[in-house]
């Protein structure tokens, strides 16, 4: 019942509900009141005793089970909202605490880049080399991630039961999962970008000829291609 991806549980008093579903549901909600008169002919409890059909196991998992195989998406998604409200849940609202998280870390973040492009900047040789270029391309390409975060994730749902959302919101936040999954490769790259360019200017300098200078960078561009990218797969699948 704990499960996040369970949706479709619980479906008590939609037998006096059915009339003020929209027009156009009466299938749906004839399939939801056969869901519930099939899974009270295993259950103990009376038809009328809601208290005892929202802690029973039994015929939460058997109705559970009739409306996924029944009924789309949304309906099932309206049917776990009306019996969550008659069952006395209390929806789980984080909205709140998550964007204050954003705020802090995009805050800090900011805080720490620009401390170190002003460090650099009042320090020998004050000028920015090209890593702290790519530092600052990379905070660039975090804020529209961050705006993304609190402006279409929150808005949409992140922080809150899915059976309290409308469809739109979940196609929202789908579309909003598409926008930020690009924007993290996109930061994963410039950020490798800064390590590569800040572990080579800690690398031996060779003194002989161009073309062994030449060879030598490119083995460690190589080198760094192989190792460096090994891990970008597994964090697409992570995003």
């Amino acid at each position: 019942m704990n499960t996040p991806f369970r949706l479709y549980i619980l479906l008590l008093g939609l037998v006096t509900l059915s009339n003020s579903m929209p027009a156009g549901s009466n299938t749906a909600s004839n399939l939801q009141q056969s869901c519930i008169q099939e899974s009270l002919q295993t259950s103990e409890c009376d038809i009328m005793n809601i208290n005892c059909q929202c802690s029973d196991a039994d015929f939460i998992s058997s109705s559970e089970d009739c409306v996924l195989s029944q009924c789309t998406m949304e309906q099932s998604t309206v049917t776990k909202n009306i019996t969550q409200t008659l069952c006395g849940v209390t929806p789980r609202d984080k909205i709140r605490e998550y964007n204050w998280i954003s705020y802090i870390l995009v805050t800090l973040s900011c805080c720490i880049v620009s401390a170190r492009l002003v460090y650099r900047k009042l320090s020998y040789p004050k000028t920015l080399s090209v890593d702290d270029w790519f530092i600052l391309l990379t905070m660039v390409v975090s804020i529209p991630s961050a705006i993304v975060n609190v402006r279409v994730f929150t808005s949409n749902g992140l922080g809150r039961n899915i059976w309290t959302l409308r469809p739109e919101e979940i196609t929202n936040f789908a579309r909003g999962f598409y926008i930020i999954a690009i924007l993290y490769l996109k930061r994963v790259f410039f950020l490798k970008d800064v390590h590569f360019i800040l572990l080579s200017s800690y690398l031996p300098r060779e003194n002989g000829p161009t073309p062994a200078r030449t060879d030598s960078r490119l083995r460690h561009v190589i080198r760094f291609c192989i190792c460096g990218d090994r891990n970008l797969p597994v964090s697409s699948h992570q995003v």
